[in-house]
Order: structure tokens, then C-alpha cells, then sequence
């Protein structure tokens, strides 16, 4: 500050000088909105110096780099790191002055489009703005699509689907990504459906999704039925599920085509809820096999007296009780 008052025409102000102001976490925001004031339209903005200025963000707010965009020079070249680093680490209020100051050449491409997925502060803030400022000219790939689809809610992909149209892919792992989303799923997932087509395949990754989320496997059952798979492992991730609603479901809509498997009882035994294990001894009490296995997992869980105590009340004779399952529960 001293050699800019005294010594103003002798000092130059070159990129590195600001890209050091920017890396000071004491004094930086100070020494670089000096800088930046004698020296306007010198500096040259680098994704280095997004990146320092960043490091600023916690301490001093965003002020140091609305003050590098703001006081840099218009021919100023804006790099796909740039935009990538700030659409990963600043707010809606700082892309929005990028995209205003320097407009059409600011490059949206797919890897800026991830990185703002990925900005854990302001992701879907930003993802909102591109897509309305500058959606025509994103390109949408089933990556994008698939990211957004697991992450954000019904608002953001509905923007999405507006923006891109038919040229938005809605594939099995999009469909996937949208029924691992747990906390949006089932509104994402019904928007997709109504979009996509058809003959999208509803894969066994994709059903083993639904079955964690009740909401979204009744959205898939009731649209495509048909179609979803009913294979051991669903079940079992659907016996996991601590009410005993997704298999519930599940029975309810697949009826016979759900099978009950040992490995799928044994699931049901190290339900720490006895809900799923009295659901299947209520519906489907043929099917159900206590093999040592299973005494000896409905043993061995968290209260598993309740448990073991189930099954000898509705099965008897039926429960072996061997050595194993002894040990089981004398080590619980």
C-alpha cells in the first residue's frame, strides 16, 4: 500500500502481483481492491485467481472476486476453467455479474454445468440461472441429466426438460439416478416418466433404487407395472425396509411373482422390526422356509428374543434350534 502511494507510476500491475494479493488471507481482500483500483482493466482473470480469491470467500464474503470481475479489463480472456471454478464455488449473484459483464463469450459447457451440480452452497442457485440465461446452449448429456436427476428436485429438472426438449436423454441411468434420489425421488421420478418414453427398460440396479423408497417403487409400479423386475435381490432390499411397506407394495402389486426365497427370509430375520418377518408369515407363510440360517440371524440381532420369540409362537417344531443358533443367541 506504501509503495503504491509513494512510488503509483513505478509499480506495475501484472497478473502475479494480484494472483500474491489474493493468495494473502490476512490482508488479501484489502491489498487486491487497491491493486485492482490503480491498476483497472490490467489484470487478467485465471482460474489461479478464482481459485484464491475462493479461499477468501469464508473470511471476507465474496467480495473479492465480484471486485476481479468488476475491475478487470473487457478483453479480459474467460476460460472454461474460470467459469467451471466459479460455478463451483461462488453464488447465483457472481456467475449472474459474469454472464452480465462478458455474456455470449462466457463458455457453459458440460464441465461447468457439473461443477455447479457439485457447489455445495449455492448448486442449485446456479444451475437455475444457466439454465435460463444460457440453456439453449448446453449441451445436455445423459451424464448431466443423471447428475441432476439424483441431486436436485422437480423445479431444476422440469427447467431442464424445458430447455432441452426432446434432445434430453431419459435413459436407465437417468431413470436410476432419479430413484436413488431420496429426498426428491418420487416428484422426480414422475416427471420423468410422464417425459421419457416407454420403452425405457426398468433395469434391476434401477428396481433395487425404487425398492429403498417406497414413494418412488409406487410411482414405477403404477406406471410400469409390468415392466419392473421382481428379482431376489429387490426383495431383499425391499425386506430391508424397516415398516414393511415396500415389500407390502411389492406383494400387493407383483402378487406371485415376488419369490420368497431363503436368502430373502434371512433378510427379513435380520430386520431388526419384526414388520417385514410378520408380513411374510401373514401372506405368504407357505413360502417361508426357517432354515438354521435364518433362527440363526433372527438369533443373533438386536433384540433378537422378540425375533426368535415370533417365529416359535407362528412356527413351532418348524424353527431349528441347533447348536449354532444356541450360540447365536447366548452371544447377543
Amino acid at each position: 500500500i506504501l509503495l503504491l502511494e509513494q512510488r503509483e507510476d513505478d509499480v506495475q500491475i501484472t497478473e502475479e502481483v494480484v494472483d500474491v494479493a489474493a493468495g494473502n488471507s490476512t490482508d488479501g481482500e484489502e491489498v487486491m481492491r487497491l491493486l485492482l483500483e490503480r491498476g483497472e482493466g490490467d489484470a487478467q482473470i485465471t482460474r489461479r485467481l478464482i481459485m484464491k480469491a475462493a479461499a477468501l470467500v469464508w473470511s471476507s464474503g465474496e467480495e473479492g472476486i465480484r471486485l476481479l470481475l468488476e475491475r478487470s479489463g473487457s478483453d479480459a480472456q474467460i476460460t472454461e476453467g474460470v467459469v467451471t471454478q466459479t460455478a463451483r464455488s461462488f453464488g447465483k449473484e457472481i456467475m449472474q455479474l459474469l454472464l452480465e459483464q462478458r455474456g455470449e463469450s462466457v463458455p457453459i459447457t458440460e464441465e461447468v454445468v457439473k461443477a455447479a451440480v457439485h457447489n455445495n452452497r449455492s448448486g442449485k442457485e446456479v444451475i437455475e440461472l444457466l439454465l435460463e440465461r444460457r440453456g439453449n446452449d448446453i449441451q445436455i448429456t445423459e451424464e448431466v441429466v443423471e447428475v441432476i436427476a439424483r441431486l436436485f428436485d422437480r423445479e431444476v429438472v422440469s427447467l431442464l426438460l424445458q430447455r432441452g426438449g426432446d434432445d434430453v436423454p431419459i435413459t436407465e441411468a437417468v431413470l436410476e439416478a432419479a430413484a436413488g434420489n431420496f429426498k426428491n425421488g418420487e416428484r422426480v421420478m414422475r416427471l420423468l416418466l410422464e417425459r421419457g418414453r416407454d420403452d425405457v427398460p426398468i433395469t434391476e440396479d434401477m428396481a433395487k433404487e425404487e425398492a429403498r423408497n417406497v414413494r418412488v417403487m409406487r410411482i414405477l409400479l403404477d406406471r410400469r407395472g409390468d415392466d419392473v423386475p421382481t428379482t431376489e435381490e429387490m426383495v431383499k432390499v425391499a425386506a430391508r425396509n424397516l415398516s414393511g411397506k415396500a415389500l407390502s407394495l411389492l406383494l400387493d402389486r407383483k402378487g406371485d411373482d415376488v419369490q420368497i426365497t431363503d436368502a430373502v427370509v434371512e433378510t427379513a430375520a435380520r430386520n431388526p422390526y419384526r414388520a417385514v418377518m410378520e408380513l411374510l408369515l401373514e401372506r405368504r407363510r407357505d413360502d417361508v422356509n426357517i432354515t438354521e440360517a435364518v433362527a440363526k440371524a433372527a438369533a443373533g440381532i438386536s433384540h433378537g428374543e422378540k425375533m426368535i420369540g415370533l417365529l416359535l409362537e407362528r412356527l413351532g417344531d418348524w424353527v431349528p434350534i441347533t447348536e449354532e443358533v444356541v450360540k447365536a443367541a447366548a452371544g447377543n
